[in-house]
């Protein structure tokens, strides 16, 4: 049996023409079985490429840039308001659809504040590099009333909010976490 060479080891203008020519083949009337022995390409690369081509026509047939997209990364002005803005506000005080700060609301806050888009992962890597770690529950209570909960969200939250603004109050969650009123951390 035939071992045919792996394109990826060529460049990509090299790989773009390669793709052209065994179209250009098969649209001129050769098997492909044949332009996949003249070319020492698989037939189901082949076969890719004339799906490519007659959904997208040449277009399709162009190489993509390889690697990480270059100056798609904050900068550091930018993280810094990113990271003032997380720790004086809370998302639904920024016009944001979240109550506490996630990933996804990160996200969002970069995308509406600069027109960047990034992954999950991404923001969770500026997450770490800015010094927040994620934060999750150790298990759901097991009397936890989905009706409650959205009902405390959406009517109780928004009303305590209120009562914060108005008292020029701040609110701070805590988690199950034993403090002692006598604690001398110093």
């Amino acid at each position: 049996m035939k071992k045919y060479s792996d394109a990826r080891s060529i460049p990509p203008v090299k790989q773009q023409q390669l793709r052209e020519d065994a179209v250009k083949l098969v649209l001129s009337g050769t098997s492909i079985s044949h332009v996949s022995k003249q070319l020492r390409v698989s037939r189901q690369a082949i076969h890719n490429w004339l799906k490519k081509h007659s959904e997208l026509g040449q277009k399709g047939l162009k190489s993509k840039t390889k690697g990480r997209s270059k100056g798609r990364e904050l900068q550091p002005w930018q993280s810094a308001q990113i990271v003032y803005k997380i720790r004086n506000h809370y998302p639904d005080s920024l016009g944001l659809p979240f109550y506490l700060w996630t990933r996804d609301a990160v996200k969002m806050l970069i995308k509406e504040t600069f027109k960047l888009e990034f992954s999950k992962w991404t923001v969770g890597r500026y997450l770490k590099d800015w010094g927040f770690t994620p934060q999750k529950p150790l298990r759901k209570a097991i009397e936890q009333n989905p009706h409650a909960i959205k009902k405390w969200l959406e009517v109780e939250y928004p009303r305590i909010c209120r009562e914060a603004k108005k008292e020029n109050a701040v609110i701070y969650w805590g988690d199950e976490m034993g403090l002692k009123s006598e604690h001398n951390a110093g």
